[in-house]
């Protein structure tokens, strides 16, 4: 059966298939909505179900959320037509979007797990993106695997990569075994609404493993800019040292911008590091309250879950001061 979804506050509905989530129909469609994981673990397609039945996600919401009739669009399926209602929705520019070749240049094995690509585009090709979005990888069989961009946006005839080994994964394979300099690869950008928000708040970063990538492209741009007195927060959590792959760049952010703070956190082992256990642990360590924060959070779906609510329900974090890229791993 396929239904009308219906955007409560706007002229904008859409169909959906009832085998189909209704944030794969909302992109299909051709809008833009908040998302990041699309396994019901990070929060980020929250939306309000006003009327209408269906299969709903609720896997990361509170209990209170559920009594208000909050969803997970990522898991939601509708069973009738549908009225939501959307913290925000905007059609998405298909020409922004480009699909072509890149030639490797340089790749660097920066720890046991992590792999850094740079990827130069053909002479004067040029692709605007926001820091903090991420690319697709097309792969040669047609699977796509998605990184983000770790340079910053001003940077537009390249790409910098933060790629972590998985065991049997594609791209894994393929860089550990195949990879050379001067092997064209197929990208697809840009994608995601993780960047930088206009906001006079102190900013919290927070960032487990590779999700420094995009940290790092924000982080660029903001001292590009020229002009920034907010204090900046960087907590970036790992398991032990070398998963803090290129620690020395934000240790020298925090000794050239007196405003910006660095706290590298391990959950297994100290090695010099100060703070020890999970990362938004050390958040809620120092902050009495977040009301009056925006918080970036990019990495693993667990971290940023227990961040999400801990920050809201504990610590008062505003609700729409959350923003947020969950890595989830593909073979």
């Amino acid at each position: 059966m396929v239904y009308t979804i219906n955007v409560v506050g706007s002229d904008i509905s859409f169909e959906c298939d009832s085998e189909r989530s209704v944030l794969d129909s909302v992109l299909k469609a051709g809008y833009q909505i908040p998302y990041s994981c699309r396994k019901g673990v990070c929060g980020s397609c929250k939306a309000k179900v006003l009327s209408g039945n269906c299969d709903r996600g609720a896997d990361s919401l509170t209990s209170d959320e559920l009594r208000q009739g909050y969803s997970l669009l990522c898991q939601t399926y509708p069973r009738s037509n549908l009225a939501i209602e959307l913290s925000s929705i905007e059609k998405v520019d298909h020409s922004a979007i480009k699909k072509l070749n890149a030639r490797l240049y340089k790749l660097e094995r920066v720890s046991e797990d992590v792999s850094i690509l740079n990827l130069r585009f053909l002479a004067g090709v040029r692709v605007p993106f926001k820091s903090g979005q991420y690319l697709q990888v097309v792969l040669q069989d047609g699977e796509r695997r998605s990184y983000s961009m770790a340079n910053p946006s001003h940077q537009t005839d390249s790409i910098q990569l933060h790629v972590r080994h998985i065991n049997g994964g594609l791209f894994t394979n393929y860089l550990l075994t195949k990879a050379a300099v001067g092997d064209s690869l197929t990208i697809e950008l840009p994608y995601g609404d993780f960047y930088l928000r206009q906001s006079e708040n102190p900013l919290i970063f927070l960032a487990s493993g590779t999700g420094f990538a995009p940290i790092k492209s924000i982080f660029e741009s903001i001292v590009r800019s020229g002009v920034f007195n907010r204090p900046v927060y960087f907590y970036w959590g790992g398991r032990k040292k070398a998963d803090l792959y290129l620690s020395s760049l934000p240790n020298k952010w925090a000794s050239l911008y007196p405003w910006f703070k660095f706290i590298p956190v391990l959950s297994e082992e100290d090695n010099g590091v100060d703070r020890t256990g999970y990362v938004h642990q050390a958040v809620l360590d120092d902050f009495d309250s977040l009301d009056g924060v925006d918080v970036y959070a990019c990495g693993a779906p667990g971290m940023i879950s227990a961040a999400r609510n801990d920050f809201r329900s504990l610590r008062s974090l505003p609700e729409g001061r959350f923003y947020c890229d969950a890595f989830v791993t593909s073979n």
